[in-house]
């Protein structure tokens, strides 16, 4: 295979102009876009770490704060179960004083009532014996003498003790 040498010639100058327009008009730009998307991949890589950082900050401040919320939240409850025991305490003292002024006051009562039955009763058994010494005797007495009789004896009764 024989190679013109004109034919060479003419082939190389083509490829040179090829190469000088190809460098002019492709690789020039192309140099220059590739150089700018790599500057703002940098910038857009050094943004994404200051916003990687100031997310971390944030979210260790949000961490910190939660944190110190729920220390809060775990005072409050023990104060207000503190709070809620003491107010237990003050009813169940509330409810036993009042219990014991209740008994207190049933005590009374009973008391109370046992004297007035007790007394009624004498009353009625004066009566009765008034009645029953008047059948007997067949004298009739008053009722004041019947009453000093019976509470005389009823001293000297209260001076042994009753067989019930």
């Amino acid at each position: 295979m024989l190679v013109n040498p004109y034919t060479f010639v003419i082939q190389l100058i083509n490829v040179a102009i090829l190469f000088y327009f190809l460098k002019r008009f492709l690789f020039k730009p192309l140099n220059s876009f590739l150089e700018k998307r790599r500057e703002s991949i940098k910038e857009q890589y050094k943004e994404a770490e200051r916003q990687k950082l100031e997310s971390q900050r944030l979210y260790e401040d949000y961490k910190r704060r939660i944190e110190e919320s729920q220390e809060e939240i775990r005072l409050m409850i023990k104060g207000a179960e503190k709070e809620a025991a003491k107010t237990r305490r003050n009813i169940l003292e509330q409810a036993r004083q009042e219990a014991e002024e209740f008994m207190a006051k049933a005590r009374e009562e009973i008391e109370r009532q046992k004297n007035k039955a007790s007394r009624e009763l004498m009353e009625q058994s004066m009566d009765f014996s008034l009645v029953l010494a008047s059948k007997v005797l067949e004298q009739t007495i008053s009722k004041e003498e019947h009453h000093e009789i019976i509470r005389q004896i009823m001293d000297r009764m209260g001076e042994s003790k009753w067989v019930q």
